[in-house]
């Protein structure tokens, strides 16, 4: 058996990379949530939807793999998989000879892409489903993450400002979508609100970014 997981970009089929494209395409079994089958132009219908949650997406490769006989499944992967994806997680599920992995772009390279930043000696962390050392995020120059609802922009910027630092903050919304939102501000004037689908990327040395 055979897990495929392809990483299509962060949104657009514009910015899935041709060796994902042909993965796809020749796959014959496709899970992914209903906004990766969209994002790249799959028939819903033709393919297998998952709830995005991991439990979910368990069971529907083991039905595929095990109860169905298949011997090839791929599945979609936001952004690239092995940025906090799911290449880790499906690699401990099935083992490291069942999983292949195609690298995508992921929404940190393509933020630092369209805000002309380089991204050297760069560290990168997430606060999607769990708390990031934040002892440790505003004591490096350039950090970049993602968040959830639960952890996001405002909540980062309160706690830089708890311990003292103001840094500054480029937030990336719906990245390559229609609806993109990049805004630069700092820990102390950042906006109280709910963000969406972001990116942060912080600066601790007080320069200004774009």
């Amino acid at each position: 058996m055979m897990i495929n997981v392809v990483g299509i970009g962060p949104g657009k089929t514009s910015g899935l990379t041709l060796e994902a494209l042909e993965k796809i395409k020749k796959g014959r079994c496709v899970i992914g949530t209903k906004r990766q089958l969209a994002s790249t132009s799959i028939n819903v219908l033709a393919s297998i939807m998952y709830s995005g949650k991991m439990e979910d997406l368990e069971a529907k490769i083991k039905e595929q793999l095990v109860l169905n006989k298949t011997k090839e499944v791929v599945v979609l992967a936001s952004g690239d998989p092995s940025i906090y994806g799911l290449s880790k997680r499906l690699i401990q599920l099935f083992g490291k000879d069942a999983v292949n992995v195609t690298s995508g772009i992921s929404a940190i390279q393509y933020l630092f892409a369209r805000i002309k930043l380089d991204m050297n000696d760069l560290y990168i962390t997430s606060a999607h489903g769990k708390c990031p050392d934040f002892d440790l995020l505003f004591k490096m120059p350039k950090v970049a993450l993602v968040t959830d609802n639960f952890t996001g922009p405002y909540e980062i910027a309160q706690e830089a400002i708890k311990r003292g630092f103001n840094p500054r903050m480029v937030i990336g919304e719906h990245l390559s979508y229609e609806n993109e939102s990049i805004q630069e501000t700092d820990a102390k004037t950042i906006a109280r609100k709910k963000y969406e689908m972001n990116v942060v990327i912080l600066i601790n040395d007080g320069s200004r970014l774009y």
